[in-house]
């Protein structure tokens, strides 16, 4: 079984749900392993700041998507709507 398929919202808002909190959580992740790296010395300042400005860009992307969805929550998953 696909781990995805694990985890299945009633409606549309609660896959967006389930969706924001896998992304804040893989973000996280993203920043532990990154501050691990400048840590041992595999990676530089400048390096982990252009990651962790793109995930937080990318985060604010999504918060800005759940908000429109509000007000045509099938937006986004019904790629049919013009």
């Amino acid at each position: 079984m696909n781990a995805d398929e694990l985890l299945v919202g009633e409606n549309a808002v609660s896959e967006q749900l389930i969706q924001l909190v896998a992304d804040d959580h893989a973000i996280e992740d993203t920043i532990f392993y990154l501050s691990k790296g400048i840590g041992q010395g595999k990676m530089d300042l400048e390096g982990f700041l252009k990651v962790v400005a793109s995930s937080f860009t990318n985060a604010l992307y999504t918060d800005l998507m759940l908000e429109c969805s509000k007000s045509e929550p099938r937006a986004i998953y019904d790629t049919s709507i013009s």
